[in-house]
C-alpha cells in the first residue's frame, strides 16, 4: 500500500512546499501563463498518483466506493 499511497503523499508535501514559497520572479507578460500552465501540469500528475493508488489495490480494478470513502 506504500508503495502506490506514498508517492501521493510526496507529491502533495512538494505541492505545498511549492507553494508556500511563491517568490519565484518571471516577466510580466509570462508570468499567468507560466503559473497556469504549472499547476494545470502538477494536479494532473497528482490525479494520475490517485488514480493508480485507487486503482492498484488488492482486488483489482477501480471502484468509486472507495473514491468516494463509501467502502
Amino acid at each position: 500500500m506504500l508503495w502506490y499511497w506514498g508517492p501521493v503523499v510526496i507529491w502533495m508535501a512538494i505541492i505545498f512546499i511549492g507553494s508556500s514559497h511563491s517568490n519565484v520572479v518571471l516577466s510580466e507578460s509570462h508570468d499567468n501563463s507560466v503559473k497556469n500552465l504549472a499547476h494545470i501540469g502538477e494536479y494532473a500528475i497528482l490525479a494520475f498518483l490517485i488514480f493508480r493508488a485507487l486503482y492498484n489495490r488488492e482486488e483489482k480494478g477501480f471502484s468509486w466506493e472507495i473514491f468516494l470513502w463509501m467502502e
